[in-house]
């Protein structure tokens, strides 16, 4: 089984134009260190290394072939699906609001009086053993409750 994601949201033709004009403008800068369409830099860089980019290469020397590459891997990037995970490879991102700034009592922000913040929005990394959905659950029944 497979799946195709598109990183960027974009048509190729139109990710192709934007590229061309992002590159022109930062031609020193390295490759892996620019951002395109919000696309986190963690996941950004490992795109623009799944493309063949190296870490070393500059916006300049983005020839024809490696501009291809990245906008088929930005596009269209084909994964095969072999099975479940059990390391944080899959964790492309994390983040989300400070644990510190909320209130697990009622799910509060401590910063924003009435703001209640559950689920994945919440800056809980780590390896939950499938239970990252029941704590969601049980986060937004305090927080309803709270209200």
């Amino acid at each position: 089984m497979y799946f195709v994601v598109n990183w960027s949201g974009e048509e190729s033709y139109a990710l192709k134009t934007e590229l061309k004009t992002l590159f022109q403008k930062e031609t020193k800068k390295k490759v892996h260190n620019l951002a395109i369409n919000e696309i986190p830099s963690r996941l950004w860089k490992f795109l623009c290394t799944r493309s063949g980019i190296s870490e070393m290469t500059n916006s300049s020397e983005m020839g024809n072939v490696l501009m291809d590459k990245l906008i088929q891997t930005l596009t269209a990037d084909v994964y095969r699906i072999i099975g479940k995970s059990t390391f944080k490879e899959e964790f492309v991102t994390a983040g989300g609001v400070d644990v510190n700034e909320i209130d697990f009592i009622r799910f509060e922000s401590k910063l924003i009086p009435g703001l209640f913040l559950v689920g994945e929005v919440l800056n809980i990394d780590a390896l939950t053993g499938g239970f990252n959905f029941q704590a969601a659950w049980t986060g937004a029944e305090i927080a309803a409750k709270s209200m």
